[in-house]
C-alpha cells in the first residue's frame, strides 16, 4: 500500500488484488456495508477456498491414489501400493477391510496387516474431527473386527 500526503491529510492509495470484488481500501465506504471490505468476511473466504490435504479429510473420501500415498507415506508399505490400485482401494473401501480382506490384496505379513488397520483406524479418527468417531463409518472403521485372523 503506497501513503501520500494529500491536503496535509494521509490517504491511502489501494490497489486491489487481481480478481477482488471490490476497490475500497480497508475502512473506506463505512466498514461492511455500502460498498466497503469486510475483512472478516475475506480471511473466512479464503480459509473456505483453501483446500486440505486428503489426511484432514474423512477417510471415506479418499481417492485411491490419495490412499496409496497414505500406504506408502504413512504406514511405510509402498510395495502393496500396486495391489490397491488394481483393486480400486479408496477410502470408502479402505474404511472397511478387515485383516482377513488383506489376504486377498497381496502377501501381506501379519504384522503388515496390524499396521495398515492400525493407521486406517487412526486416520478413520483424525478425519472425523478431533479424535471423534464418525458417525457415517461402520464399525469396521474403528476395529470392531479387528480381532478375527
Amino acid at each position: 500500500m503506497d501513503a501520500t500526503k494529500t491536503s496535509g491529510a494521509a490517504a491511502a492509495s489501494f490497489v486491489p488484488p487481481q480478481g477482488a470484488p471490490h476497490s475500497a481500501p480497508l475502512g473506506a465506504g463505512g466498514g461492511a456495508g455500502a460498498g466497503g471490505f469486510n475483512i472478516a468476511a475475506a480471511v473466512a473466504a479464503a480459509a473456505a477456498a483453501e483446500p486440505k490435504g486428503f489426511a484432514e479429510r474423512p477417510l471415506a473420501t479418499w481417492s485411491v491414489d490419495e490412499v496409496c500415498e497414505w500406504l506408502e507415506g504413512v504406514v511405510q508399505l509402498p510395495q502393496h501400493t500396486g495391489s490397491f490400485k488394481q483393486h480400486g482401494i479408496d477410502g470408502f473401501l479402505l474404511s472397511r477391510l478387515v485383516k482377513d480382506d488383506l489376504d486377498d490384496l497381496g502377501e501381506f505379513t501379519g504384522l503388515d496387516k496390524t499396521k495398515v488397520i492400525a493407521r486406517r483406524d487412526e486416520a478413520a479418527m483424525v478425519g472425523s474431527g478431533g479424535g471423534r468417531r464418525d458417525p457415517r463409518m461402520s464399525a469396521n472403521a474403528y476395529g470392531a473386527r479387528l480381532d478375527t485372523d
